[in-house]
């Protein structure tokens, strides 16, 4: 059985303001095995947002019987919200979510701006495809 993917507020946040989700990215990194049928939850919370996006954390952990969980997977997700075909400030999406009195932005924790270098690292890669494959 699972916890809440989103329970941190955002899927009834999009429910209730018909909001449509659109992921721009994220980054899975799978730390131990999880075999079939093992219980396991997922915990979610908001690492920080910009004038952009909401980033969220997610960590699945497997459940033991009377010992604390063990961490298996973490995913960092960059997530803009839509409403029809416009974007929804963040801002505006976190105090539906429940959190009162935002600030436009926030100071992003180090590992969601080094998530951010790391787009920004692929995105230049990317743009050395569009003049051909190398090795390098």
């Amino acid at each position: 059985s699972t916890q809440s993917t989103w329970g941190c507020g955002y899927h009834w946040a999009v429910w209730k303001h018909r909001l449509v989700p659109v992921v721009a990215s994220m980054h899975v990194q799978f730390l131990r095995q999880m075999h079939w049928r093992q219980r396991y939850s997922v915990r979610t919370h908001v690492a920080g947002w910009d004038e952009r996006w909401v980033y969220f954390e997610q960590r699945m952990e497997l459940e033991r019987a009377g010992r604390p969980p063990v961490l298996c997977a973490t995913c960092m997700i960059k997530v803009c919200s839509l409403r029809g075909r416009e974007k929804v400030p963040p801002q505006q999406v976190l105090q539906w979510m429940g959190y009162a009195d935002c600030p436009r932005t926030t100071p992003l924790p180090t590992y969601v701006a080094a998530f951010q270098a790391c787009e920004r690292a692929r995105r230049e890669r990317t743009d050395q495809w569009a003049e051909g494959p190398t090795l390098a």
